[in-house]
């Protein structure tokens, strides 16, 4: 595309989608464009682009937000692979539209996509958010019972999708067992080993429950394969938690594999997932190539 229809392109964004620009506000941090308006200018046309589910608010519980989005491959097969994505937000914020682009770059990969919503402070504290998380696995599973499935999450979905991996209590309380479910874990800067020391995270994360809230207690249990995915220049979740989760469950006999990105940051790792922002980090080739992978080895913990 020239540049000159582009800009036309882009002008007609700004009158057509301007709700969609202010939804995609997520990547504006994005440093590694150094321009600003050539950023704006290409997320605005990644987001046009981003196809709607192929079904919306499919129901897994009976409150608001107890909801998931579904994308579905042009072609699936019996042996179509599933992927749940744990958006992030630091616990208060997300919404599973913002997250189109994420279900149609799998569903464009061959995977079945889902992206739930769940519960968020201050409506509720943890645990409630993973046993959303959890609940809306157990919903997913019940409509593919046979089909392999992956849970990928970014920052806080990455610490809410590594406690159901790890502490198995969670997928227990669904009737189901993490070993045999969960085909993978990919965690995109996720917190693992976290002190919290903010005021709004102590009130997250009430005192009693801190031993709980960190997947670094859990490591010592079998568990399913994990790929640990992380920005070296990430300021908001440091590398270290990735380092310090891979190293600690490889000690216990667990599959980890970790990828840390060289110039990337805290939103850049998942930005990748947008059409035409893959160059900022080859997240979404690492995630294809563990999920495809996984799906064909036979593994059980």
């Amino acid at each position: 595309m020239s540049l000159g229809k582009a800009m036309k392109l882009f002008c007609l964004t700004c009158v057509t989608y301007s709700s969609e620009i202010r939804e995609f506000t997520m990547l504006k941090t994005i440093v590694t464009i150094t321009s600003l308006s050539l950023f704006v200018l290409i997320a605005s046309i990644t987001y046009t682009f981003a196809a709607p589910a192929n079904e919306e608010n499919i129901p897994y519980g009976s409150l608001d937000r107890q909801k998931y989005d579904q994308y579905v491959p042009d072609k699936t097969n019996p042996e179509t692979t599933v992927l749940l994505f744990i958006y992030g937000g630091s616990w208060d914020s997300g919404e599973k539209s913002k997250y189109a682009f994420v279900g149609k770059t799998f569903a464009k990969e061959g995977f079945i996509t889902i992206i739930p919503d769940y519960r968020l402070f201050p409506q509720v504290t943890f645990p409630a958010f993973v046993d959303d998380v959890a609940l809306s696995f157990a919903k997913v599973r019940q409509k593919f019972p046979d089909r392999k499935i992956f849970i990928a999450g970014h920052s806080a979905g990455a610490q809410i999708g590594s406690l159901l991996t790890l502490d198995h209590s969670y997928l227990k309380k669904q009737s189901l067992s993490a070993c045999r479910e969960i085909a993978g874990f990919i965690g995109l800067a996720g917190p693992y080993d976290f002190e919290i020391t903010e005021d709004k995270f102590k009130q997250i994360f009430p005192a009693e429950t801190r031993t709980q809230t960190q997947a670094i207690n859990y490591a010592s249990t079998k568990s399913s394969p994990s790929l640990l995915l992380h920005g070296a220049v990430d300021t908001t979740v440091h590398a270290e938690e990735s380092k310090i989760l891979k190293n600690k469950l490889e000690a216990n006999g667990n599959i980890a594999e970790m990828k840390i990105y060289q110039a990337v940051g805290h939103i850049n790792i998942v930005a990748s997932l947008a059409p035409l922002l893959g160059i900022l980090a080859p997240t979404k080739g690492d995630m294809v190539e563990f999920m495809k992978t996984q799906t064909k080895t036979a593994h059980s913990c």
